[in-house]
């Protein structure tokens, strides 16, 4: 293993400093062994601490120590904790479901990126805790509910969990690293994975080839939250779209009793794409359907790329209720509507 540059030790005070924060004639030890270190610079290596010849310290447990104060600052920081990893929908209700009926070539059991802030989930961050009789390096878990079971976060830096601690059940985040250099932590499942439905314990990972983040023992199996657009006539026979969230899709849509157009959608598929442009959609849909909301995104002013709606650019509303120029175009609004192509919706007319 090629030898470590250390970027970070304990000043006189004990403090974490940093190399670049680091002064010379200044006091400075190792962060693992406590031997004192000095600073290093050269035209061939970049400025670091360094022990002296004669030093027997391996800096595993230094790594370690400075990944797990990166994880305990950033968790406390002002910032979200975001993690991000694969899930499938493997429904087999294709039979009696609302959303597979109306779209038969849709296949429901596919991948996409679940997206979860660990600080809205846990309030504590721990080092070395034990549970179930593992301890992990970082220990995640909320204090308003001590029965609620704890998240470990790992440090792989010269092995990765072993069996034993994966098949106890107890979600883990591990991710590689090989040396204490800063960088972004990107929680993001990546590498080789294998989906197994109907497997949410153990090991889902060839070992011989881990990808840099694991996330052992998470629920890989989610159904996603259905959004549900309604359009409702008002006195002059136009419409107005009002958004509410239906639960997931095992479960019926909710109908709003006033609405005479619905669209039910698979919000979570729809974001994991990137997809920006679901909403205009759902508006051409509803037009294409004589359901129409007088909306600027779906005004043929805005969509055409060779002319530009000065109301729109200078007012930057999407109300067109007393606009004289709004007009819809239904070619331009089936190419529109065709967006949705490949989501998980159901359309109801009441």
């Amino acid at each position: 293993m090629k030898a470590l540059l250390y970027e970070y030790a304990k000043n006189e005070h004990g403090v974490f400093t940093h190399i670049d924060d680091a002064i010379k004639g200044r006091c400075y030890s190792c962060v693992e062994c406590g031997e004192q270190l000095i600073i290093k610079e050269g035209s061939k290596k970049r400025k670091h601490f360094a022990h002296k010849s004669n030093s027997n310290c391996d800096g595993e447990s230094y790594i370690h120590k400075i990944w797990k104060k990166r994880i305990k600052d950033k968790f406390y920081s002002n910032s979200p904790f975001i993690i991000k990893y694969l899930v499938g929908t493997p429904c087999k209700e294709e039979t009696t479901c609302l959303i597979k009926k109306k779209i038969s070539s849709l296949k429901c059991n596919k991948l996409y990126v679940k997206e979860v802030d660990l600080k809205q989930e846990c309030d504590t961050c721990e080092e070395e805790v034990e549970y179930k009789g593992f301890v992990g390096d970082i220990v995640l878990s909320d204090s308003k509910n001590p029965y609620k079971e704890p998240l470990f976060i790992e440090i792989d830096y010269t092995h990765p969990c072993d069996e034993e601690k994966i098949a106890s059940g107890i979600r883990i985040i591990e991710f590689k690293v090989v040396d204490d250099r800063e960088k972004p932590i990107k929680l993001f499942e990546t590498g080789n994975f294998n989906l197994k439905f109907g497997t949410n314990v153990g090991n889902p990972y060839n070992m011989k080839h881990l990808p840099d983040v694991r996330f052992y023992n998470f629920d890989r199996l989610s159904y996603p939250t259905i959004g549900v657009y309604s359009f409702i006539r008002n006195n002059d026979g136009q419409c107005e779209m009002l958004y509410s969230k239906g639960g997931t899709c095992k479960e019926n849509p909710h109908e709003n009793e006033n609405a005479t157009f619905e669209v039910a959608i698979a919000d979570d598929i729809v974001k994991s794409r990137g997809n920006n442009y679901y909403i205009e959609a759902i508006l051409a849909l509803a037009a294409l359907n004589k359901h129409i909301v007088r909306d600027c995104r779906i005004c043929s002013h805005n969509i055409s790329i060779y002319r530009r709606c000065r109301a729109m650019t200078e007012k930057e509303f999407a109300s067109a209720q007393q606009c004289r120029g709004y007009q819809i175009n239904p070619f331009a609004l089936r190419k529109m509507s065709d967006r949705l192509k490949g989501i998980p919706y159901t359309v109801t007319t009441l």
